[in-house]
């Protein structure tokens, strides 16, 4: 389910970032919900994440959701959103096709240079995810629905570590020897 009901606002990405004012609100929203959806729905989980958006929509957000909003999501999903904007706003599509912009009085960063900042933004981001989802696990209680995200393939259970890491750490879980076998503990069926 998506209502399209954003967390965060064009404004609040413009006044706490070093977004500029003249960037089109276009260029921004669709970032938003693309950052919103990505980073922000797997670590709340389906049930919450929908209680959140309804509440927003309704305006009928408790208390302790109202704190979880603007205490630990708005600062998640502020930093993902930059991150997810470093590329995009750096092109734009015309009937030509894809352009990059510039101005007469700036130059356009090296390729690794753009690479390094989104990094670095998308770093932030997940600094703060990972206090919304220990502060979700420690106070799981106050949010009903962090534990009840539902059942079926679009069910989205929280995620519990927000950091990723591009090297492969081999997976998670043991192994177990049945017989010659050296199987996984998820793909073992007896």
């Amino acid at each position: 389910m998506s209502l399209n009901v954003l967390f965060i606002t064009e404004t609040l990405v413009k006044s706490r970032t070093a977004i500029s004012e003249a960037i089109d609100g276009k260029q921004i929203l669709p970032v938003i919900k693309l950052a919103q959806d990505k980073f922000i729905l797997p670590a709340l989980g389906s049930g919450l994440y929908n209680r959140l958006q309804e509440g927003i929509d309704l305006g009928n957000l408790s208390q302790d959701e109202r704190n979880l909003l603007d205490n630990y999501i708005t600062d998640t999903l502020l930093w993902f959103t930059i991150g997810e904007m470093v590329i995009s706003t750096s092109f734009q599509f015309f009937s030509k096709g894809v352009m990059q912009k510039g101005a007469e009085e700036s130059n356009n960063p090296s390729k690794g240079q753009l690479e390094l900042l989104e990094r670095k933004y998308m770093s932030n981001g997940e600094f703060y995810k990972q206090r919304l989802i220990d502060y979700l696990r420690e106070n799981s209680t106050m949010f009903e629905q962090y534990l009840q995200y539902g059942s079926g393939f679009d069910a989205i259970a929280p995620q519990i570590q927000a950091y990723t890491s591009p090297i492969y750490l081999g997976r998670r879980g043991g192994r177990r020897k049945i017989s010659n076998l050296d199987l996984p503990y998820e793909d073992t069926q007896l």
